[in-house]
Parts: structure tokens; sequence; C-alpha cells
């Protein structure tokens, strides 16, 4: 089962969170992909205006709707919302809700309404993927069981035409199961590795980009 992350697990690491800028190392190349912007032509930019400025600049795409599984503190659904696009967050987190709307208000002022999210493990949640061209994954995917990601894979493989964006810290690569902290084998509860990703690709119409833990697939 998906761990239940407690109140408070999003409380550590807000390096980027504090200066309002997405992680250049997944967060933000996971929003340029959605855009259709390729890796190489992704840039560092200092503020998250800069870079919702550069995706406005250098996109090819714009998603219609967007579904993003383990929205986690909200950086990229937030931002989402703030170039207008459609986005469904979901995650397994207790208390998330509050954690997105604290990211609307820091990231993007007291008046900017924030993203409503669906607290709940994405195993308990049928989804609709009519409804969206674009799947993203940002530092989630290992934290998700093979269990209990199995419906909603079938369901991308059966009904999903779009996108799918998965993307972690090249540096983590293969994402193992387990770590050096506690409860590590419930938080790291799937192995990320390039066996999952050549598996993954065989059901997808084409691979779009595929580096380390950085990959793009179309359906």
């Amino acid at each position: 089962m998906t761990y239940p992350y407690m109140t408070g697990y999003f409380d550590f690491n807000l390096e980027y969170w504090d200066e309002k800028v997405l992680r250049p190392g997944d967060q933000f190349p996971a929003l340029c992909y959605a855009f259709g912007i390729t890796a190489d032509k992704v840039k560092s930019c200092s503020n998250v205006y800069d870079q919702i400025e550069f995706i406005n600049q250098e996109k090819t795409r714009t998603p219609t709707g967007v579904l993003e599984i383990g929205s986690g503190r909200g950086e990229v659904t937030c931002t989402l919302k703030k170039l207008g696009v459609p986005v469904t967050a979901i995650d397994v987190a207790i208390d998330i809700q509050k954690w997105i709307d604290k990211t609307s208000h820091h990231f993007f002022g007291a008046d900017f309404i924030p993203p409503q999210v669906i607290e709940n493990n994405i195993k308990n949640v049928k989804v609709d993927l009519s409804k969206y061209d674009t799947i993203m994954l940002v530092e989630s995917f290992e934290h998700i069981s093979e269990e209990d990601f199995e419906s909603t894979w079938t369901n991308i493989c059966d009904n999903f035409k779009g996108l799918l964006c998965i993307t972690n810290l090249l540096s983590v690569w293969p994402i193992h199961i387990g770590g050096d902290w506690e409860d590590a084998e419930l938080q790291h509860c799937r192995l990320v590795d390039d066996k999952l990703f050549d598996a993954m690709s065989t059901k997808a119409k084409s691979v779009v980009y595929r580096h380390k833990s950085h990959f793009v697939l179309e359906f």
C-alpha cells in the first residue's frame, strides 16, 4: 500500500520552495516536456515567473488537461493552473490540500485561487482519462507500489491519448526500494529502472524522450 504521508512530511527540503522556483532537476523539466519543449532547450531560470515566461515562449503544445499523480506540495499543479491549464491533482498525503493552498499563495499571492487536490490512494480513484491529454508523475512514481498503480496503468494503456511524463532527479538512478531512513521500504516501495521503462515503452505509441529517470511516452 502506498505510504500515507503524514502531516508535516513536506516540511523538509524547502530550498527551492522558499525561493519560489520549480526544482530544475525534475519539476521544471517535467513541465517543459508537458508543453512540448525538448530536453536540450530546457534552461535554468531564477524564479517561477521566469519559468512561466520561458514555457510560454518555447512551448510547441499546450495541454488541454493535466492529471498529476503525486502532487506533493503542489508546485507543478499550482504552476499549471497559473498557466491556465485545467489540472487534477491526486496525492495520498494527509491534509495535502493545506500544502496546495500554502504553495499557491506563497508562489502566486493571496488572491490566487488554489487548485483542488484529491486526497486518496490512486488505486481508489477512478479517472476518466478522456478529459486529459497529459499525465505527470514528478518524483512520485517510486512511491506508488506496482499493485497500487496496476489499475491506473491498465487504464492508461487502454484509454489514454497523450503524453505521460515521469521525472525524478537524474542523479537518483535507478531508484531502488528502500533506503537509509525510517520507513524507507514503505516510502520508496517500487523499483524504477531501465527494465521497467523498457516494459512500459512497449505499451506506448512512441518514446518521446528517455534519459535515466526522465521518461516521456506518447499514447
